[in-house]
């Protein structure tokens, strides 16, 4: 169920009627849904990727102009490649993001839970080498996953556990490649120099 317009309390634990308007009229919410039909062994591969693409649509946004397309293009950059090539299929570029330090914020995830697919549930390893196009990293350090402590000053709780995956709170990268183990967000802060060799 989406959404619920009800006159009297449905005794599910709000105590009160959800008669909730807007304008004087009722809420509707619309919204999507998907169904995934699979034989095959992971519909991971399926739902993970698309579900990336619903989340990341592009958003389109106007502004009233009195220059033609030609002159607009000629005056303005109307285009933005972050990225120098696609990053491996299970991972996903979370966060990138400048920092009011000048830093960049950034995080990568692993978007496959462990045995969900046979390949893409693997941990992966990404190389940061030249991946972005007309910058330099000049240092990079890891954080935890707020982007406000880094992980090495960090001091996680330690559990007795079996499962020796999750007693990783120290691993620490070695630049620039970073390993993602399944489900994994990592958070980085860069320090990106613009390379005027690589700027056209």
């Amino acid at each position: 169920m989406v959404h619920r317009r009800l006159l009297h309390d449905d005794s599910f634990g709000v105590e009160e009627p959800l008669d909730e308007t807007a304008f004087q009229r009722g809420l509707v919410v619309r919204g999507s849904h998907y169904l995934i039909l699979s034989d095959g062994p992971s519909s991971a591969r399926r739902y993970r990727p698309l579900a990336q693409q619903l989340y990341k649509q592009p958003h389109l946004s106007f502004v009233p102009t009195a220059l033609h397309f030609a002159e607009w293009k000629s005056l303005y950059r109307t285009q933005q490649q972050l990225i120098s090539r696609a990053l491996p299929e299970n991972v996903n570029l979370l966060t990138l993001e400048k920092r009011p330090d000048g830093l960049y914020l950034i995080r990568l995830e692993h978007i496959y839970d462990v045995e969900e697919d046979k390949v893409l549930s693997a941990p992966v390893t990404v190389s940061l080498h030249n991946l972005f196009p007309g910058f330099v990293i000049m240092s990079a350090e890891e954080t935890i996953l707020g982007g406000n402590q880094f992980r090495k000053d960090s001091q996680r709780l330690i559990w007795n556990s079996t499962d020796r995956q999750h007693n990783n709170s120290k691993r620490l990268t070695k630049f620039p490649d970073i390993e993602l183990q399944p489900m994994e967000i990592r958070t980085f802060i860069f320090n990106l120099v613009r390379d005027n060799r690589l700027v056209k």
